[in-house]
């Protein structure tokens, strides 16, 4: 049952503040023989969504990219509510991952380094340790390419275009399949005295290949989601090389960002 319960929240346990989240509760309840594959489909479809939600903001503080050797290195915290319409979808046996859970944090490392006057790369990553016998962590791993279609001068914003994967990496005994999530995304800023101002947008297509067996019945289905989300922010440099940002972002999820960086370009 311990193995199923991973299997179902995995993509949503590195989402978690604190890993004792992970034992609070039991996901299964009654007979599993009732368990229909079909009956699971819509929530983690919402899963799937709320993954994208948070794993698909957080990018950026600005579009402006760094010189050849310039580097950016940024904590930053995101959350989303989550609405009641997806808080209560799945019947029993099965207890709905999001019951009672009206908000969800997540937080990531995240790196940028400039590789050519126009291009530069980034990655990102996050752990949590999985509390109990056999342990192990949840770990979110990303990375992609950033290119600069426009340099930002008195004139003319920046604008830059980006594209990138990430993946959810689980202990072996857990391994139920595999949570990823494609991106690509566009955005523009402007800077002026202290703050610079940024939005723009994209998708991300987050998979889940879900094999687990030893219920009946076994369960082995792939699902996905395209998610279109919406940014716009401000960031702050008030101190040299540290800078602040917000955003927020709109999809079918709201989420909100917060950032603190050493950047130096």
């Amino acid at each position: 049952m311990r193995n199923f319960r991973i299997a179902m929240i995995a993509m949503i346990v590195a989402m978690m503040a604190s890993a004792s989240f992970a034992q609070t509760f039991d996901w299964l309840e009654g007979n599993p023989d009732q368990i229909q594959q079909d009956g699971i489909t819509e929530q983690v479809e919402a899963l799937l969504k709320l993954f994208s939600a948070l794993s698909g903001s957080g990018f950026i503080n600005t579009a402006a990219l760094h010189q050849i050797g310039g580097v950016d290195v940024r904590f930053s915290f995101m959350g989303a509510p989550v609405p009641e319409k997806f808080r209560d979808i799945i019947a029993p046996p099965v207890i709905d991952p999001l019951q009672g859970v009206e908000f969800v944090p997540f937080a990531v490392l995240h790196g940028n380094l400039g590789l050519a006057p126009r291009l530069e790369a980034y990655g990102r990553f996050f752990t949590l340790p999985i509390q109990g016998e056999p342990g192990g962590n949840v770990t979110l791993v990303g990375g992609g390419l950033k290119f600069g279609v426009l340099r930002e001068n008195l004139d003319t914003p920046a604008l830059t275009l980006m594209g990138g994967y990430q993946t959810i990496l689980v202990p072996e005994a857990f391994d139920f399949g595999r949570v990823s999530s494609w991106g690509v995304k566009a955005y523009i800023s402007k800077a002026f005295p202290v703050v610079t101002l940024y939005g723009g947008g994209g998708l991300d297509r987050t998979a889940l290949k879900l094999t687990f067996a030893g219920l009946p019945p076994d369960i082995k289905r792939d699902y996905s989601v395209t998610y279109p989300q919406a940014t716009a922010g401000l960031t702050f440099t008030a101190i040299p090389f540290v800078k602040i940002n917000l955003d927020a972002n709109l999809g079918e999820f709201f989420s909100l960002s917060a950032g603190a960086a050493l950047s130096i370009r």
